[in-house]
């Protein structure tokens, strides 16, 4: 981050916030760390390319002040906004520093690997990669090296911002397999005016096997759904679920059916998603979404045991640590002090590098300190 900012002091006059970016950041190297926290503050409030780092610093500063869980926070939250650019191993380094010093080994062993682990490329270094595939692309003789980074593309954390692009890319390869993984990814991400022609080519493909016919079968629901051809789309992924039973393509269908489902139908449809396919990711998402849709209308006692009901029956599950910690929160507001020192003690013991472990630990120190 040194060189970066060195070219911020050299041409930061034109840049949105400089001004309050550089006194703060000599305010932080004296110590006056809440002076510091508001200049970085205002420039964190200015739309440019130093905002990241604002946040970052903004970060620095509780830390400095010995807030360190807020600091954790901080860090955190700016990641999640601004997953990729060169602040991103800066800020890992200081999440890995931060739970080494509180003690949280765990987390701090997992910051520490994705420091370490993750292979470094700058981000002019991405946009040329890119900017060079697409090239390849665009030429027959260098089309399937050009094809072969957009596909790699699509699952690496470097390019989560640009995921829907390369998705856009592979929809223009000659390859038949590109075509799929690019309806697939286009129709999750949402872009049904973009997937409908990609599904539309795959059409002959849907006849050469069985588990090709579910799929096209399921990926044409989904993009008659979106185009609010409801029922039209409805009775395919129904069609998909009553004829391809067992299959991933099933699953995925009966959890659009619930996504899709009249208020009335809704339990029914989940109970059978639960029931036919118990171990699925499909199920579990659905207990997710079921929770966070009665969080969102304030209905908290039966999101509360949604999310416990996910966190129990799929404890493998990516949301299964933030059910936890939701779940703590939601009992703690409710004045339930036992059951959410219960579940937040969950968090702590079953997902010790969860993100959340960190805040269900303290939340678990001051109910025990509360009911002595």
């Amino acid at each position: 981050m040194g060189i970066t900012l060195l070219l911020f002091t050299l041409l930061g006059a034109g840049i949105p916030g400089s001004n309050e970016y550089f006194s703060a950041g000599e305010a932080l190297r004296q110590g006056k760390y809440a002076d510091a926290l508001k200049g970085f503050s205002v420039c964190a409030a200015e739309v440019g390319p130093l905002r990241p780092y604002a946040r970052a610093q903004m970060a620095a500063c509780r830390a400095g002040a010995g807030d360190a869980r807020g600091a954790l926070e901080d860090y955190e939250a700016v990641l999640r906004e601004f997953p990729e650019g060169p602040w991103v191993k800066m800020i890992q380094a200081e999440l890995a520093e931060i739970y080494s010093r509180t003690g949280d080994s765990a987390n701090a062993a997992k910051w520490y690997e994705a420091v370490l682990e993750r292979r470094f490329r700058s981000w002019w270094l991405q946009r040329l990669e890119w900017t060079a595939s697409e090239r390849f692309a665009a030429n027959p003789a260098t089309a399937s090296r050009g094809y072969a980074f957009f596909r790699q593309a699509l699952e690496d954390p470097a390019y989560r911002g640009r995921r829907y692009d390369a998705a856009e890319m592979l929809s223009k390869s000659s390859d038949v397999n590109d075509l799929w993984l690019a309806a697939d990814a286009l129709v999750r991400f949402g872009a049904i005016k973009t997937a409908a022609p990609v599904v539309e080519a795959l059409a002959p493909q849907a006849m050469l096997s069985p588990d090709a016919r579910a799929r096209w079968l399921y990926l044409e629901g989904r993009v008659l759904l979106g185009q609010k051809n409801g029922d039209e789309g409805r009775a395919l992924l129904l069609r998909v679920v009553q004829e391809y039973k067992g299959s991933v393509w099933a699953a995925k269908s009966l959890y659009q059916l619930f996504r899709n489902a009249k208020a009335e139908e809704v339990d029914a449809v989940l109970g059978r998603l639960l029931a036919e396919y118990p171990g699925s990711e499909e199920a579990g998402d659905a207990l997710w979404w079921r929770a966070e849709q009665f969080r969102e209308k304030e209905e908290h006692t039966s999101a509360t045991v949604e999310y416990l009901r996910l966190a129990t029956l799929f404890p493998s599950h990516e949301k299964a640590a933030d059910a936890l910690l939701i779940a703590g929160d939601l009992l703690r507001e409710r004045q339930k002090p036992a059951e959410a020192l219960d579940t937040f003690q969950r968090l702590v013991t079953q997902y010790p590098n969860a993100r959340g472990r960190s805040e269900a630990a303290y939340w678990s120190g001051r109910l025990e300190e509360k009911s002595v």
